[in-house]
């Protein structure tokens, strides 16, 4: 029992661990094709939009 118990939790591993590549692979991919875009913007003379920052800090809205 104790051995079908490992082969599936190295299974379970081997599966989380696949997911976490992939999504690693994806934002990895996704900032290729930003810096790219942004590369052949500045080659064309083309200004792209600033990127909206995320707010960290609650404002003092007194």
């Amino acid at each position: 029992m104790k051995i079908k118990q490992l082969e599936t939790t190295i299974e379970r591993q081997a599966q989380e661990e696949y997911e976490a590549y992939q999504i690693q692979n994806n934002a990895d991919e996704l900032e290729n094709q930003k810096f790219i875009t942004q590369y052949v913007a500045c080659m064309a003379g083309i200004e792209l939009p600033e990127e909206e920052e995320e707010i960290t800090h609650v404002q003092d809205f007194e």
